[in-house]
């Protein structure tokens, strides 16, 4: 569990009320009970539940706040902070790795994997011949716990053989790749574009049916420029930041 600053909270009083449900709540984060950007119950119903005066909970809630854990919206009650990741303009680095820099916990939960023969489209992105195998791998990313986007990759086996063998639950792909075959991917492109989330999508990324959403076309390459990697990843539209810079 994450502990953090309580200024705001008066930890010299004779119980530790406060500081209790302070930790309840951030627990209840970090754990993605309470997901990024949800809604937190009334502070009437909050206190009750935590079994506190509700002027100790506007103590702890500002607490939260200053930790940067939630955010107060007016007319319309507090919020969890939203998680949020961004690609930093021109470097290719794993979402594992960006995770890490920005002091997050990256998780990746799969929810498939299979090897199968290369559709048309995947022979012609992956420049493979007919009836060669691509792992076809569906992963739940996650964030300190809370889903962000779902990464549907699919990889050359011809290319990086051996990696139908290796667990992917909360592994970085492009770290895999480079274990089991050495393969590096040196280059990515890409593309993004809006959408709104369907009913699946928005089950797994915990928010409503119809939210906006941000989905990127990958190609990732190696340094001889064969393609490794052809992936789809539809990011929660409050999670992800994409960043370029352009020169004229």
């Amino acid at each position: 569990m994450l502990l953090l600053d309580l200024k705001s909270v008066d930890l010299t009083a004779p119980q530790s009320s406060a500081l209790q449900a302070y930790r309840i709540l951030a627990q209840a984060m970090n754990d993605g009970i309470l997901a990024s950007g949800a809604k937190l119950p009334s502070e009437r119903d909050l206190a009750r539940q935590l079994g506190i005066s509700r002027s100790t909970l506007r103590s702890v809630l500002g607490a939260l706040a200053d930790a940067d854990l939630v955010h107060a919206r007016p007319q319309s009650g507090w919020y969890v902070a939203n998680v949020q990741i961004e690609d930093p303009p021109g470097r290719l680095v794993s979402f594992t790795k960006t995770a890490r820099e920005r002091g997050m916990e990256p998780g990746a939960l799969v929810l498939s994997n299979k090897v199968r023969s290369a559709t048309r489209s995947e022979q012609e992105q992956l420049r493979v011949a007919p009836s060669t195998d691509v792992l076809d791998v569906v992963r739940l990313r996650t964030l300190d716990g809370s889903p962000v986007c779902l990464d549907h990759s699919r990889i050359s086996l011809a290319r990086v053989p051996g990696l139908d063998q290796v667990e992917l639950t909360n592994r970085s792909l492009y770290e895999v790749m480079f274990d089991v075959a050495g393969a590096s991917p040196t280059r990515s492109d890409y593309a993004v574009h809006a959408d709104a989330a369907d009913k699946h999508t928005a089950e797994l990324l915990k928010v409503a049916v119809g939210t906006p959403v941000l989905v990127g076309q990958e190609m990732t390459h190696d340094a001889a420029g064969k393609p490794l990697l052809a992936a789809e990843l539809v990011y929660r539209g409050d999670a992800y930041t994409f960043r370029a810079s352009l020169l004229a």
